[in-house]
């Protein structure tokens, strides 16, 4: 499966490199990979976007790129 071209903005894909999530949108990702970064996704919108369990200033932001992301690979 490839990662649809526009998913991210470019400062979401930024953001996304720093933490060590480097998407490579001319590969063809395999199911278990997609799983991979799809949990680390789910894990960076936690460390990034709560502190001891509340919403900070950046949830909306990690927030939106875990809903999109979810929007794009699960099926209609």
């Amino acid at each position: 499966m490839k990662i649809p071209d526009g998913l991210f903005k470019k400062d979401q894909l930024d953001a996304l490199k720093k933490i060590g999530i480097a998407l490579d949108l001319s590969k063809d990702y395999s199911n278990d990979e997609i799983v991979d970064i799809e949990e680390a996704l789910q894990d960076a919108c936690l460390d990034y976007g709560f502190v001891l369990g509340e919403p900070n200033d950046q949830c909306a932001f990690w927030e939106k790129i875990c809903d999109s992301w979810q929007d794009a690979m699960d099926p209609m």
